[in-house]
Formats: structure tokens, C-alpha cells, sequence
């Protein structure tokens, strides 16, 4: 075994808390923070959002990942990381007229498309992690899904 590397035992224990913490943030978080994005959004949510996308946005530039699992994770995560820059226009970009705005719907199609997107971007975290891929990339792919999950605009129509 390489210097740093996690031994398998100890890579399934690691991988079993991380499904745990991201299904226990979700489980405590996700009321909350649609009830904050639909009534009282602001830049502190971009801010937060933010946060939890980019980490695992930039790690891969700097860190190439050793699987090409971890790249179809990482390419999964980039268009759901769209959801960030439709909140950031919606935030900071130039009023719009009409109702509802560009920025808005693109995020509502694109919280549908979630809804496939979220469970192949957690198998392919897990598929990674088992294949031996590094933990740090691992660990921010499961932040950054955590944070496209839990600042989506979902269908509440029914």
C-alpha cells in the first residue's frame, strides 16, 4: 500500500458515513432550506450553495481523478452546478421582466433533470470511492451533491 492510501476496510466505513451524512443532511435540511429558498433567498444562500458546489468544481483541474467514474461524477455534478449560476442571476443579475424569468425556469427544468441526475451522481461517487479513488475528491463530490440537493427548486406542483 502507497503512502496516504486508505486501506479497503477502512475505505467501505468511510464510504458508508458518507451516504450516511449526506442522507442525514438531507434528512434535517431539506424542508428548511426550500422553505428559505422559496420565501427569504438572498446572497447568503448563493454564498452557501457556493460553498458546497465549487470544492469539488475545482479539485478536479487540480487533482485529476485516477477513474474515469470519477469524471462522469464530476461531469454529472458540472451540469447540476448550473442550478448555482441561475441563483447567482437571479441574485445579482439585471431585473428581467416577465414572470417567470429565464434564470427561474432553466432552474425548474433543470430540478426536474435532478431527479435522475442526484441518484447516478451518488452511485458513480460510490462506484468511485470503491475503485480506489482518492477520499478528498470522494468527499467534496459528496458535499457538492449535498448542496445540489438541497438547493434545487423542485416540482411542487402536486
Amino acid at each position: 500500500m502507497s503512502h496516504g492510501a486508505v486501506s479497503r476496510p477502512t475505505r467501505m466505513v468511510l464510504l458508508a458515513l458518507l451516504n450516511a451524512a449526506y442522507f442525514l443532511a438531507l434528512y434535517l435540511f431539506l424542508r428548511t432550506v426550500h422553505v428559505r429558498i422559496w420565501n427569504y433567498f438572498s446572497a447568503v444562500d448563493v454564498f452557501i450553495m457556493a460553498c458546497l458546489i465549487l470544492p469539488f468544481m475545482v479539485v478536479r483541474p487540480l487533482f485529476p481523478p485516477r477513474h474515469r467514474v470519477t469524471r462522469y461524477a464530476w461531469g454529472v455534478c458540472a451540469v447540476m452546478a448550473l442550478d448555482l449560476v441561475f441563483f447567482a442571476v437571479a441574485e445579482f443579475g439585471p431585473v428581467t421582466s416577465g414572470h417567470p424569468s429565464l434564470e427561474s425556469l432553466a432552474s425548474y427544468f433543470l430540478a426536474m433533470a435532478k431527479l435522475v441526475l442526484v441518484p447516478a451522481a451518488l452511485v458513480l461517487l460510490n462506484i468511485a470511492c470503491i475503485k480506489g479513488e482518492q477520499m478528498a475528491i470522494v468527499a467534496t463530490g459528496f458535499l457538492c451533491l449535498a448542496g445540489e440537493t438541497l438547493y434545487a427548486t423542485y416540482p411542487t406542483s402536486w
